[in-house]
């Protein structure tokens, strides 16, 4: 439903609420029983397909630059929800997890090195692709585990790669061209139900694995070619860049496996992860438009969260409400506080009248 001034809900208002609620399957996926599991498999479907709709809604009724900001933000959490339960279930080895993680706040890193440098990085074709590959894949996954009768593989895995089928004849036939962003997710989700056909669920989980870091790897390599000669030989903007390294170090690999070694942080590693991109998303918007930022910023939140996961391991752990609870909850809200208050600061950016036109902000923040 619409007014005449626009929409009643707003394309930003739902990529919120896609952020708010994914702790919710996060917490089900960990705390609840198998039946639940697949509800909140569910719920992360429908979270999923928020996406879909607030991109249709920001073409419909216009984009913004909160908007652009959020919504890359928003995919990147989602993965984060997601992958973070799978460690503490057993369902992936922590070092994929550290592998998805470290090139998701490596190219938010190279997005504001490249900016200060005054060249911009947009979205590639195979960053896009990867998003879903890696949306997929984790679903393949947990799916493959969960059901792991032949027939139960035929009745679910075989109906989805039947439905990406008709999909990209559909799409074939309405546009007479191959699109990559239609066709190679209907082609992985026919080969994914072929391995699961031939392999048993163990195997075909690791190839998944295997599919979704080729993918993740290769999207950073295609960012960091185009980017590499011009930041090692390039003047100026050094202690910068390696103030962004130990912070993508810190997050990237120290929060998931501090999750890992304490498992009963994990809703609490998905919120540090959150607000750590978020505050990478508003950097990359800085340094868009010229706001040099102080140098001392990334390393001290590494820093921070560095001192305070090695602290929160000291701590009593294993119940649900151990003292490690309390330090990660402790942490989490003053990071929390520490990301607002950089929303703040860059309010003029992201809503005032200085705010940089949408189309050039969308060019900087992205997958």
């Amino acid at each position: 439903m619409a007014t005449a001034k626009g929409p009643l809900i707003t394309a930003n208002q739902v990529t919120l609420l896609r952020i708010v609620l994914l702790p919710v399957p996060c917490a089900m996926v960990l705390y609840a029983s198998e039946p639940w599991m697949w509800a909140a498999v569910v719920l992360f479907v429908a979270l999923g397909f928020t996406d879909l709709l607030d991109g249709w809604m920001a073409r419909k009724w216009g984009t913004s630059v909160l908007g652009a900001l959020l919504d890359p933000v928003a995919d990147k959490v989602f993965m984060a929800a997601a992958l973070i339960p799978m460690i503490i279930l057993g369902l992936v080895h922590p070092a994929v997890v550290v592998v998805i993680m470290l090139r998701e706040f490596l190219i938010t890193s190279l997005r504001s090195a490249m900016s200060l440098r005054g060249r911009h990085v947009k979205t590639s074709v195979l960053a896009k692709l990867k998003t879903a590959v890696q949306m997929g894949g984790g679903f393949m996954v947990f799916a493959v585990v969960y059901l792991p009768a032949d027939r139960d593989v035929r009745l679910v895995q075989g109906a989805l790669a039947a439905v990406a089928v008709a999909i990209a004849v559909w799409r074939y036939l309405a546009t007479r061209r191959v699109s990559p962003f239609v066709f190679v997710p209907c082609s992985l989700t026919v080969v994914a139900f072929l391995i699961r056909l031939a392999c048993d669920p163990v195997t075909s989980a690791r190839i998944y694995w295997g599919v979704i870091v080729v993918f993740t790897v290769a999207s950073a390599i295609d960012y960091l070619g185009g980017a590499a000669d011009l930041l090692v030989k390039g003047k100026g903007h050094h202690l910068n860049d390696l103030g962004r390294i130990l912070w993508t170090a810190v997050c990237g690999a120290g929060i998931p496996l501090l999750a890992q070694y304490r498992p009963e942080i994990a809703t609490l590693a998905v919120v540090l992860l959150s607000t750590e991109l978020a505050t990478g998303a508003v950097d990359n918007l800085r340094c868009h438009e010229n706001f040099e930022p102080h140098t001392w910023i990334f390393p001290l939140r590494a820093v921070v969260l560095a001192a305070a996961g090695a602290g929160i391991l000291q701590l009593d752990h294993g119940a649900a409400w151990s003292p490690a609870f309390w330090g990660a909850l402790a942490l989490s809200a003053v990071m929390f506080l520490w990301t607002l208050l950089d929303f703040i600061v860059a309010r003029h950016l992201i809503w005032g009248e200085a705010a940089p036109e949408t189309e050039r902000a969308k060019g900087v923040i992205g997958r």
